[in-house]
């Protein structure tokens, strides 16, 4: 929800969604952010953090860094957080502020959130499995168009609390730092930062994933009389 009452213009394009909290407001951030001040102006590597406040999870892992993600992430990149409110779109249902950001107090809005994800989840077969998760993907720039898209033919999704408890990573904080690292050096001829960044560092959270999930896939058959397990290559 980008905010017109005098706030730092950064943090009205970083980390908030335009008034109407949608799918293509993200889009209109991401235009202006290819037009004034990514690196590249074709192709950068973007996040959507859904992270409820009344997770535990989240108020321990998440909101304590907020403040630092917004400064950190510089121009190099842009995470997005649905259902956060600016306290200039706040409304009385959204309730007291869960997080305070370069001295501004932001808000959160179920509703919005939930708005959101529909909007989200009509682009692209992944679902919301209710937790706090993180979504990886291309932003890409049609600068004939002028248009902004978010290609999730390539991105990657990580359930955070439970890529945390495989230690998949050391924490958030720690991966995120990793995204803004390589966005910020990120290659004038990659054409899919996404893949490269997964292969570069997230590689070890799918595949960690990957084998949880074939060996719960294996215990079932098992159970049910199979003799075959499962291999997951690269």
């Amino acid at each position: 929800m980008c905010d017109s009452g005098g706030e730092d213009p950064k943090m009205q394009e970083m980390l908030l969604l335009p008034p109407n909290d949608s799918y293509r407001g993200m889009l209109a951030v991401l235009e202006e952010a290819f037009e004034g001040r990514y690196k590249r102006r074709d192709v950068n590597l973007t996040g959507i953090l859904l992270a409820r406040p009344a997770s535990e999870f989240a108020k321990k892992e998440i909101l304590p860094h907020i403040d630092y993600w917004h400064h950190r992430s510089d121009n190099y990149t842009d995470f997005f957080c649905p259902g956060y409110r600016s306290a200039h779109d706040a409304t009385p249902s959204d309730g007291p502020p869960v997080v305070t950001v370069n001295g501004l107090n932001w808000y959160f809005s179920s509703n919005s959130f939930a708005r959101f994800l529909t909007q989200l989840e009509h682009h692209t077969s992944w679902r919301y499995g209710g937790g706090c998760e993180l979504l990886v993907s291309n932003a890409r720039y049609d600068s004939i168009q002028q248009r902004a898209s978010l290609d999730l033919s390539s991105a990657i999704a990580i359930d955070l609390e439970l890529a945390y408890e495989d230690k998949a990573f050391r924490d958030v904080s720690g991966l995120c730092e990793a995204i803004f690292q390589f966005a910020k050096n990120l290659n004038e001829s990659s054409d899919d930062p996404c893949w490269e960044f997964s292969d570069h560092l997230g590689m070890r959270i799918i595949i960690r994933f990957l084998k949880r999930v074939s060996a719960a896939l294996s215990s079932q058959m098992a159970q049910a009389g199979g003799q075959e397990g499962f291999s997951f290559r690269r």
